[in-house]
């Protein structure tokens, strides 16, 4: 009988009858030897049925394949175990990468290749009966897999590229350079791609990601409980032991999160410091992340990046972000100088509204999500965010916002199927009610027990990589060494504020002086007019009565809000009940003084908490033939700020008190700190220091945010 007969009753292909008869050593006619041989073969199986054997996988048939060429053979044997065609090629053929890439795929093409492809396929269906072992191997290849095997991440320096090419310097003629952050993917033949779940090309770049290590990880857990005498328990406590207490898997998990985040061309606005990285992996697997320090540390701009990073792949589809304003968590979260939320999700997202209340929708690579956005700096903001379920929260300033609403986020998040809370804070003083009542309680449970959760980073300009060494000497020459501000801005220190104020101020303020006739601000012609006319002039009123003093300052502003100059002063003597008659006298009787001596006065700003009054005094303006409709109420910032804007323009030299202000010199010398209130000045009014102090303030908080930007 002819091979071609043989197969067709078998149901096989000639190669394999082709295969059989060489290793049996048939004759072509004699198909008697072909069923000893089998019976002789089942019986010498049946014995030997105890014993240790190797599997035949069919690939010892496939190396007798004469069909094949002997890398051929070895491509099909690749193939059945891996189905990569190109890996195969590469392994069978000893080429380059490119032409495996190209070449894999047309091999298949090929029957005979096909066929025993197919063959092997079919033995290796047959004979899968995986064990328990097997299953036990993959997954603690999978949980303890380390991402730094597949890919390796940091800086480069590369050429700068213009648009015919690398950019060279004009004067040297050398190539222009930068830094860069990179991600190298490892080669294909030196990694374990069969944990490797999926790998594309997009247009952000190559992203790699391995079989979920999270539930690895659990199932091993689960499957040790129930085998505890299991081979391999040994190793994976061992394993687990080195990446600290069941936490390591958890990190391992979000290794990939961590590369995704370097990769991530996108809000990445330097390198991170090693503090900052260290952070940002204890955020993948800690619930409460508590980022504090020194202004300019990065808190905003890590916090951001890595809340949108994992807003990502979040399975919860409702988000918050907050701030003491509503104003405020758009200004440090969703625009954060520029690699805020909005600039992360550029193009995925939009703004809108979610049950009345401001929110941004972002299209993710797991489907839509909704982050709200809330005020929180007053009591009742907490209603604001009822009614919802938070999958993950950040809160910027957190220690500024209202008890009750900080308790509304812990409790809002309770039921997230991966719970994330993020707060950025500024130090205040060390008794601060967050410190006791929040950091406190989380800290004393992250002693008792190691995995709750709790992680805290504290953050000062140095670990700011975005910052030049000039910039860094300019803030620093906007604070005076050992100030409340400098410990707190600068060192991240939780200072307390007390004791006299303008510490320096008061011990000498002979620097912070100007006399007309030497200041070349205040030269004027034959006609006594000023030669440099101020770009705004404006008035502070301070309103008395019960024991305070109504007072009267005049400011002038040189160049637009840089050169600061306190040129007038004058009040009204103490009285126990306010006499409008007579402010308004002495109102009139200023302003006019005031305007001839320095010209047009801009703007007058009254205590806004007195609209009677207010009133009254455009009144008599307009009575007086004087312009009345720039009389307005002051528009107020929180009373803690304005002190720190004072020190800054004192230690830059932005402003100055004409030497003639005698009483509002006295009074800034005096200025306390109330004990308590911390942050606030103290409101005894010793020597109507306070009176004075508000009056000033008046003149320049209707353009404070200028002023503070020195613009």
């Amino acid at each position: 009988m002819k091979l071609v007969n043989i197969a067709d009753q078998l149901g096989c292909s000639a190669a394999t009858i082709r295969t059989w008869k060489n290793r049996y050593k048939w004759d072509d006619n004699g198909s008697e030897t072909f069923q000893k041989k089998n019976e002789t073969k089942r019986n010498v199986s049946a014995k030997k049925k105890k014993a240790v054997i190797p599997v035949d996988d069919g690939t010892k048939e496939t190396l007798q394949n004469d069909d094949l060429t002997p890398e051929q053979q070895m491509f099909c044997i690749y193939y059945s175990r891996t189905f990569n065609a190109t890996q195969s090629y590469l392994n069978a053929f000893g080429c380059s990468y490119e032409t495996a890439l190209v070449n894999g795929c047309l091999l298949l093409r090929n029957t005979k290749v096909r066929a025993e492809i197919e063959r092997l396929k079919e033995i290796k269906r047959q004979q899968i009966v995986a064990g328990a072992d097997d299953f036990v191997e993959i997954q603690m290849r999978i949980a303890f897999s380390d991402i730094g095997d597949y890919l390796s991440f940091g800086r480069e320096t590369v050429r700068i590229m213009g648009a015919f090419g690398p950019v060279k310097d004009p004067e040297t003629g050398e190539y222009l350079t930068k830094e860069v952050n990179t991600v190298h993917l490892a080669e294909s033949c030196n990694v374990d791609t069969q944990i490797i779940q999926e790998v594309k090309q997009g247009k952000d770049g190559v992203s790699l990601k391995l079989a979920d290590k999270q539930k690895a990880y659990d199932w091993l857990t689960k499957y040790f409980l129930l085998h505890p005498d299991d081979k391999y328990k040994a190793e994976f406590d061992k394993k687990r032991a080195e990446v600290s207490d069941n936490s390591g898997a958890q990190i391992l998990q979000n290794m990939q999160t961590i590369a995704d985040i370097l990769q991530n061309p996108v809000n990445k606005p330097a390198p991170l410091s090693q503090r900052q990285h260290e952070y940002m992996q204890r955020c993948m697997v800690s619930w409460f992340n508590v980022a504090e320090g020194g202004k300019r540390g990065g808190k905003n701009v890590l916090a951001t990046m890595i809340f949108c990073s994992l807003l990502e792949t979040h399975k919860n589809k409702i988000h918050l972000v907050a701030g003491v304003s509503n104003a405020t968590a758009k200004l440090n979260i969703l625009d954060c100088d520029g690699y805020g939320l909005l600039n992360y999700f550029e193009g995925r997202h939009r703004e809108g509204k979610y049950k009345d209340r401001d929110c941004v929708y972002v299209q993710t690579k797991t489907g839509e999500k909704i982050v709200l956005i809330s005020g929180g700096g007053k009591d009742g903001d907490e209603k604001l965010i009822k009614g919802n379920t938070y999958g993950m929260a950040y809160v910027t300033e957190a220690n500024e916002c209202h008890p009750k609403f900080l308790k509304e986020v812990f409790d809002r998040t309770l039921s997230s199927s991966d719970r994330k809370i993020f707060h950025d804070l500024n130090p205040k003083e060390e008794e601060h009610w967050y410190y006791m009542e929040i950091l406190k309680f989380h800290e004393e449970q992250q002693e008792k027990n190691p995995s709750y959760g709790y992680n805290y980073g504290h953050f000062t300009l140095v670990d700011n990589m975005s910052m030049t060494d000039e910039q860094i000497k300019k803030v620093l020459s906007t604070y005076q060494k050992g100030t409340v501000w400098y410990r707190r801005d600068i060192k991240g220190e939780r200072a307390v504020a007390e004791g006299i104020i303008f510490r320096k101020f008061a011990e000498n303020n002979e620097p912070y002086l100007y006399d007309e006739d030497t200041d070349p601000l205040f030269e004027r012609d034959l006609k006594g007019k000023l030669l440099h006319r101020p770009s705004r002039i404006t008035m502070g009123i301070d309103f008395g009565g019960n024991g305070s003093m109504t007072t009267f300052v005049l400011k002038l502003y040189f160049h637009g809000y840089h050169d600061l100059r306190t040129a007038e002063e004058s009040n009204l003597e103490l009285s126990p009940d306010i006499d409008a008659e007579a402010i308004c006298s002495k109102f009139i009787e200023f302003f006019k003084y005031c305007q001839e001596k320095y010209g047009f006065i801009d703007w007058v700003f009254p205590d806004s908490a007195s609209t009677t009054m207010i009133n009254s005094l455009r009144s008599a303006a307009r009575k007086a033939g004087l312009p009345y409709r720039n009389i307005k109420g002051c528009r107020k910032n929180e009373v803690s700020d304005r002190p720190r804007t004072y020190d800054m323009l004192m230690n830059t030299g932005r402003w100055k008190i004409n030497r003639n202000c005698t009483k509002l010199r006295n009074a800034i010398g005096k200025l306390k700190w109330d004990p308590d209130h911390p942050d606030i000045p103290e409101d005894k009014n010793i020597g109507n220091c306070n009176d004075w102090w508000d009056a000033e303030n008046y003149t320049i908080l209707d353009f404070i945010e200028y002023v503070d930007l020195d613009r």
